[in-house]
């Protein structure tokens, strides 16, 4: 192949092909665009690439088992727009002058092990303000280690993408990224970043998906992160964020949220039947782990896409709102660790696609529904730690002792051995029978007796009264 010297185009990405590239290729000086992501190759890139590849404008690795260094000599093709080299093996440090390729549009080095955790490791950023065309910006899940660079709010405002996460980054997230008025993803997530949220993110207008999740971020969340309506996606769980009335201070202007994720924090207050009534779109909605109080509004019905719902771990109370059965298309519902009371409602039996549901350590009493026994798609129950009572169901997810838990439930009997629950005191088959019978003749012979009785009394005063000329003595 390398000897057809016209050959300007490899594409083979997405097919299962294995082994090394043939080094000829790399020396086809008419190559514009290498595409071979989606495979098992291997090996390394030659040194020389940048060199034997003048004319190179795309660069398509990702998703193969490469590995070696980032070769330093791609920066001598000018010409280069797309470089594309995520989930591979590669690593070392990258050039500080690879904003030579200032016709970059995207850089995707993720998911290799690029970076010493070191202060160094992202010197190279201050160069790529030159890439006034770069859209893409991925260098997630790599070593990367040392402060956000503050020269990072000077790359090109062209910026669409921007994913940091999974790295060993630290520091606190600097001013400036509100300049990217054109971002719509922003990944920080699985780092140890410290600090608040910076004010000038309520800039990116624009913004759709933002991922913060793990870190060590604090403080309050600042209102104007709601001024992107279209943000669909945030995740600020596994922070220290804190605040008593985030749902109508900073979400409630989140009108298009469908994934909601600020579990882990230290958040108070109550949940608001307003913020539920006016945010149906949400898929998924995990407040689990932070001082929620109060009660679960009956507005939670309202949440008819809902898929995903936690509560768990906070200090909610009250009736479990029989609303929930309006939420047809939860998969997985976690309520535990509240103080919830009252009895489990029959009609989440409707709720027909329920993959997961815990109820554990609250206070719930009354029997278990047997209507639960027809969830098809139920594997795992949970209703431990509270003080239900009466007989266990026996069929659908109550026969499989792995995918239940009632410990903590001493008024519980029956279910299937396996449980270890005592059996329960009733009687069942022909003594169930007898005892029908005791029962109606224990009501029906005093009765009868008695109106025999009476009925013979009268027979006696009247023929007494009939020999004694009418009188009764």
């Amino acid at each position: 192949m390398g000897l057809l010297k016209r050959f300007a185009r490899l594409a083979a990405a997405e097919n299962k092909l294995s082994g090394i590239i043939p080094a000829s290729i790399f020396n086809s000086s008419a190559i514009t665009v290498i595409s071979v992501g989606g495979n098992s190759f291997h090996g390394s890139l030659p040194t020389n690439i940048g060199l034997t590849l003048p004319n190179l404008e795309g660069l398509y690795l990702g998703t193969n088992e490469f590995y070696g260094n980032f070769p330093t000599s791609i920066t001598n093709a000018s010409g280069l727009k797309i470089l594309d080299l995520p989930y591979n093996k590669f690593a070392g440090q990258i050039p500080t002058n690879l904003g030579d390729l200032t016709n970059l549009q995207e850089l995707n080095l993720g998911d290799n092990f690029f970076g010493n955790n070191s202060t160094q490791d992202l010197d190279f950023i201050a160069s790529l303000t030159n890439c006034s065309n770069l859209r893409i910006l991925s260098l997630s899940y790599n070593n990367f280690g040392g402060n956000i660079p503050r020269v990072m709010a000077n790359l090109s405002n062209q910026l669409t993408q921007l994913f940091l996460g999974e790295n060993q980054l630290s520091g606190t997230i600097p001013e400036g990224f509100g300049n990217f008025v054109n971002l719509y993803s922003l990944g920080l997530e699985e780092n140890s970043l410290s600090g608040v949220i910076p004010r000038d993110f309520g800039k990116l207008q624009n913004l759709q998906f933002l991922s913060l999740y793990q870190n060590n971020l604090f403080g309050q969340i600042v209102p104007s992160l709601c001024n992107a309506t279209t943000l669909y996606l945030m995740d600020l769980s596994f922070n220290q964020f804190e605040g008593g009335n985030i749902f109508d201070n900073v979400l409630i202007n989140c009108q298009n949220l469908q994934y909601l994720d600020i579990s882990q924090n230290n958040f108070t207050g109550i949940i608001p039947p307003h913020f539920l009534e006016t945010h149906s779109s949400l898929i998924a909605m995990v407040l689990s782990e932070n001082s929620f109080t109060g009660s679960l509004p009956p507005e939670v019905g309202k949440l008819v896409h809902l898929v995903n719902f936690s509560v768990s771990h906070n200090q909610l109370a009250g009736a479990i709102p029989i609303s929930l059965a309006d939420c047809s298309d939860l998969e997985n519902l976690y309520m535990d660790a509240n103080f919830f009371q009252g009895t489990i409602p029959p009609n989440l039996a409707s709720l027909k696609s329920i993959q997961q549901l815990d109820l554990s350590s609250n206070n719930l009493t009354g029997p278990i529904p047997r209507e639960l026994e027809k969830l098809q798609f139920l594997s795992y129950l949970n209703l431990s730690y509270n003080d239900i009572e009466g007989e266990i169901p026996n069929t659908g997810v109550f026969s499989n002792a792995s995918q239940i838990s009632l410990i903590g439930n001493n008024k519980l009997c029956g279910g299937i051995p396996e449980l270890e629950f005592p059996p329960c005191p009733v009687i069942k088959g022909k003594n169930r029978g007898k005892l029908k019978v005791v029962i109606l003749l224990s009501i029906v012979l005093p009765a009868t007796l008695l109106v025999l009785g009476a009925l013979l009394l009268y027979f006696l005063v009247y023929q007494r009264r009939k020999k004694n000329g009418g009188r009764i003595l």
